[in-house]
């Protein structure tokens, strides 16, 4: 009975680790979409015009990222402009996600660039990190348009869900951008992890994200906490738009709210979208949406 006993700790110890290895495994390697299930998926939301999205004057372009994979983008020009938006989209879409914010731009005269995240669409990378190295992926990304356009770029990034808490964390590195528009960002991933768990599951596969959190770090991609908009956004300086619809299901909006709160330097706005759920306030809300970015836009100077 003793010897019963002692194998206790050990095989809950067990448990345990296989629970934390489960979880760690669907943070880093979610189950993504191909472009062609994306753009699917997309056109029946009404996202965006078929017609619209076949007849952009698109390049296909692939920028190398710092880390040793390529990056797959399509780069949107503008004929003569300077402006540019680059649109991050969600975890496990990819570009044909975020082209449904391209013609918001492009009818302002920015040139638009969209791209795959690493370990999504035809990009390379192997785990998907959440912003730890995607931030950085978004820089050479930003060197990329500068070197294309020139010293004059004017740039700003445009990313919903996971691709906004991208572009949160990559000007809280950098802080080098013209604007900031994040659509319903998460304010840090072990927040948002431990909340979607608690709501998708009965049993408490939370307590995993502790092991996980541990063995994303042993793997050389942070702790959980470390990935971490709220945390970091305090002292940037570049003007950021945050959206989040009030009817959001999967990051509860007010994850956007605290974000605004803890920005305390430089200009900074909020729209809370009456009808929106997730990632889709500019579909639900689009004339109040498209008013609300120009608006914000003009205030900077980058809209008349």
């Amino acid at each position: 009975m003793m010897k019963r006993l002692g194998l206790l700790p050990l095989a809950l110890t067990g448990v345990y680790g296989i629970l934390s290895y489960h979880v760690y495994k669907n943070v880093t390697k979610p189950q993504i979409f191909t472009h062609e299930e994306a753009y699917d998926y997309d056109i029946q939301q009404g996202s965006y015009n078929a017609v619209l999205i076949r007849s952009m004057p698109k390049e296909t372009t692939i920028i190398p990222s710092s880390f040793g994979y390529d990056l797959f983008a399509y780069w949107i020009p503008y004929k003569g402009a300077t402006k540019t938006v680059i649109l991050t989209h969600g975890v496990t879409s990819n570009i044909y996600g975020a082209l449904k914010y391209f013609q918001l731009y492009y009818d302002l005269g920015f040139n638009v660039l969209a791209y795959d995240h690493r370990n999504h669409g035809e990009s390379g990378g192997t785990t998907t990190t959440h912003g730890y190295y995607e931030k950085h992926d978004l820089e050479d990304v930003v060197r990329w348009v500068r070197q294309k356009v020139g010293s004059n770029a004017i740039i700003g990034t445009h990313g919903e869900s996971m691709g906004a808490s991208i572009a949160l964390q990559h000007i809280a590195t950098y802080d080098n951008l013209d604007f900031v528009v994040a659509d319903c960002p998460y304010e840090d991933l072990f927040t948002i992890l431990k909340y979607r768990m608690k709501v998708e599951h009965k049993l408490p596969i939370w307590l995993g994200l502790y092991g996980a959190s541990l063995i994303n770090k042993l793997m050389g991609q942070g702790f959980y906490h470390d990935v971490s908009p709220v945390s970091e956004i305090e002292e940037v300086h570049t003007p950021i738009l945050f959206i989040h619809g009030k009817k959001d299901h999967y990051i509860p909006f007010d994850h956007s709210v605290n974000l605004y709160a803890h920005k305390l330097e430089g200009i900074r706005e909020l729209y809370l979208s009456k009808n929106g759920d997730h990632a889709d306030s500019i579909i639900e809300d689009n004339a109040q949406y498209v008013d609300v970015v120009y608006d914000f836009l003009k205030k900077i100077g980058l809209k008349k």
